[in-house]
């Protein structure tokens, strides 16, 4: 039964009503109309239409374009009115039960597009997606926000994983986000977080690239009786040895010269 109980735009209320959804009120103490809370989060009422053309009364998360949990009363005007554009257009998110993300992982692996991948890709993304179940625990598939996705990424850099490792991580969790939009589980997966850094793996092969240009350097080669190396000096024009080193070292320092 809903409470008649209101709150403030903050959210807060002097009443106890549990997980009760609340009206919300604005700073001047009136009712904004289809926006509610429960337990410090927004919601949105909508009617729309059920299978079998009845109308019905339907609440939904109010999130930003990242996918995170509004956090104020502005933010959730702004994502109402989209659900709203939304209910428009017919793109509002499918009601009926929602898997956990620990259930939803073996319905992925189950398909037949990622069943036919090579075993060990297999066995990495299934290494990768049971550290996210643990991190994730009895989260639904549609309530993974961005910060859960961002905490167990940076957790991960802090002991010391690769960069490469980590994002292989992110990339297993969106490929399971984007089945779970196939199925209709959810309508987007949160952005932020899910792009894979392509960083450390461009300054790795900068390193790469600037060792075997030092190797090259060493084999020298005379022409009209003096000594040309046009890679060492091409290397040094770019000012890849700071990039390489992290500082430029002197004229005598440098590989290649006698």
């Amino acid at each position: 039964m809903q409470s008649n109980a209101e709150t403030n735009g903050s959210g807060s209320s002097t009443i106890k009503h549990g997980a009760q959804f609340i009206g919300v009120r604005d700073s001047r103490n009136r009712r904004v109309a289809g926006i509610y809370n429960r337990n410090g989060r927004f919601y949105a009422q909508l009617w729309v239409s059920r299978e079998d053309g009845a109308k019905t009364a339907r609440k939904f998360p109010l999130l930003t374009q990242e996918g995170a949990a509004v956090a104020n009363l502005a933010e959730a005007k702004e994502a109402a009115d989209v659900l709203r554009n939304d209910r428009r257009e017919k793109a509002l998110p499918t009601s009926g039960h929602k898997p956990k993300f620990a259930d939803y992982v073996e319905t992925y692996f189950a398909k037949p597009n990622v069943t036919a991948k090579k075993p060990g890709t297999l066995e990495n993304e299934r290494q990768a997606l049971n550290r996210w179940k643990a991190h994730l625990g009895d989260a639904r598939i549609d309530r993974i926000e961005a910060s859960d996705i961002a905490a167990l990424r940076d957790k991960r850099l802090r002991a010391g994983a690769k960069p490469r490792t980590v994002n292989l991580d992110i990339i297993a969790i969106r490929n399971v986000l984007k089945a779970a939009i196939e199925d209709e589980y959810m309508l987007a997966t949160p952005q932020k977080g899910l792009a894979p850094n392509h960083r450390h793996r461009e300054q790795a092969l900068r390193h790469e690239r600037c060792h075997r240009r030092i190797q090259q350097t060493r084999r020298c080669r005379r022409v009209r009786g003096k000594l040309v190396k046009p890679i060492r000096l091409a290397l040094c024009e770019a000012n890849e040895w700071r990039n390489y080193s992290g500082s430029v070292p002197s004229r005598q320092n440098r590989p290649g010269f006698a």
